[in-house]
């Protein structure tokens, strides 16, 4: 049996098959580059319920895993001379717990997750799965809205709050450095008459990613009355190709309003939004067994 130090690093891409799958496993790959890992695609079997009245649900759980196969099999196959390696594993039931699970037991480096042309009730069940991943997942987790053009992700946005630190995106931010050597922008929104308390803020942090040797470090304070619409008016006039934000729980009234600024900038943003939750425990659990190609 193999130890952690040996296992093969996994970056997992969650998956409805839906429109955006390209554009989600072009970023996915990106990344995998960056931590010489290994793809691994999971799709959840969720049966609704109106289906039922077709088939037993003994024939309907065949017929979606049977199709399920097939797809994923297409999506490798079409995918295999990309230089990364590239598996899939099928599970049933809750997507965003078999989601959390499946990246604690594969100990992922990472969750990308697509959005893409999702509306009414349609995005209102995938959106509070992808809601619930990044509140609970262990490691980052990167979700894509639109169609991505450019994979370069050359110029960094890490949009920061005084109030709290970027220790973690900061680790995280030394390793996409050493691959790729980024333009980081520090982005904090001043909204409470704070901006000499975020330049000041923004300074330090600066300094403190020089001395880490990450030199091309731009600081920018955006002024308005709210931190999401802020931010994203800051992406549609700059040329960052990514953002980069902590998430942090809170509880009551404040994680109502957290709640916001995440769903509103992760919604929103044209470009890929990777969000990380700092200092979360992995959550324990029993043994989920997976319908894959691949041994956990």
């Amino acid at each position: 049996m193999k130890t952690n130090k040996e296992r093969q690093k996994k970056i997992l891409v969650a998956t409805e098959f839906g429109e955006g799958i390209e554009h989600t496993l072009r970023v996915a790959i990106k990344f995998a580059v960056m931590h010489d890992a290994e793809v691994v695609l999971l799709h959840v079997n969720e049966l609704p319920m109106p289906m039922a009245e077709f088939f037993s649900n003994e024939d309907l759980v065949k017929k979606r895993k049977e199709l399920a196969v097939k797809r994923l099999n297409e999506i490798v196959d079409s995918h295999k001379d990309l230089g990364v390696k590239i598996s899939w594993m099928i599970a049933e039931g809750k997507p965003y717990k078999n989601i959390l699970i499946a990246a604690e037991e594969l100990m992922v480096e990472m969750i990308v997750m697509g959005i893409m042309g999702k509306h009414g009730k349609e995005y209102a069940m995938l959106g509070s799965n992808v809601h619930k991943v990044i509140r609970k997942a262990t490691c980052p987790v990167i979700t894509v809205t639109e169609k991505v053009t450019n994979t370069d992700f050359g110029r960094i946005m890490l949009a920061v709050d005084p109030e709290f630190g970027i220790r973690e995106l900061r680790s995280f931010l030394q390793q996409y450095h050493e691959k790729f050597n980024p333009v980081v922008e520090l982005v904090c929104v001043a909204v409470k008459d704070n901006e000499e308390e975020c330049e000041t803020y923004l300074a330090h942090q600066k300094n403190s990613l020089v001395k880490q040797g990450i030199e091309s470090v731009v600081t920018t304070v955006l002024r308005g009355f709210s931190v999401s619409n802020s931010l994203l008016d800051h992406i549609a006039v700059s040329d960052v190709d990514m953002i980069w934000m902590e998430t942090h729980g809170r509880k009551g009234l404040a994680n109502f309003f957290l709640g916001s600024i995440t769903e509103d900038v992760l919604v929103n943003s044209p470009i890929p939004v990777l969000s990380l939750h700092p200092e979360r425990e992995a959550p324990t659990h029993g043994k989920t067994y997976y319908h894959e190609n691949l041994p956990i």
